[in-house]
């Protein structure tokens, strides 16, 4: 009988061996996940600013334009 039992604990410790490295294995995955959304939100923050930069730019020089003409 306590081989047995033994044998069960021995079996029921490489069970919970494996899930914690399956557990492991998906957090891993999930993480990865995650850390790719919000690098790609990422991106798009950054060329919605880029396309601001670019108005910002277009508008100054086209403010610029119109001070140089006006007082020179």
């Amino acid at each position: 009988m306590g081989e047995a039992f033994l044998l069960q604990a021995t079996n029921n410790n490489g069970q919970i061996k494996n899930l914690l490295a399956e557990s492991e294995k998906n957090s891993y995955k999930e993480k990865t996940r995650l850390q790719n959304i919000q690098g790609n939100l990422l991106l798009k923050n950054i060329d919605q600013l880029n396309e601001v930069l670019e108005q910002i730019k277009s508008d100054s020089l086209k403010l610029n334009k119109k001070i140089n003409h006006t007082y020179l």
